[in-house]
């Protein structure tokens, strides 16, 4: 590829390339979101703004059964859909140490 074709080509700005994220937490074998979760998802959408994709990440833990990481997503997407956000991806990630709590990692 010649100098002046890469010249052509945008570059992402710093702030573009960047991927915001959080994580919100739930007890084990649980679904609902805490208080201060909903907290969180209010605070990362009116800073984070609601365009865009948001990731909902989360580890894949063999002990979290299918049931329960679906329901999880399903209450996350929710809550964030009643926040303005609409456009969603799902994305699994390696195996995380246990703690003692889940994580689910929300990411824009």
């Amino acid at each position: 590829m010649s100098t002046s074709t890469l010249a052509s080509v945008p570059l992402l700005s710093p702030a573009k390339a960047t991927t915001l994220r959080g994580t919100v937490f739930f007890l084990k074998g649980d679904a609902r979101l805490s208080p201060g979760a909903l907290d969180k998802l209010k605070t990362w959408t009116a800073s984070w703004g609601t365009d865009g994709i948001w990731v909902l990440a989360y580890p894949s833990n063999p002990e979290i059964t299918p049931v329960l990481k679906e329901d999880r997503l399903l209450i996350l997407r929710s809550e964030l859909q009643k926040l303005g956000v609409s456009k969603f991806e799902i994305k699994i990630l390696p195996v995380e140490p246990s703690g003692q709590y889940d994580a689910v990692h929300i990411e824009k």
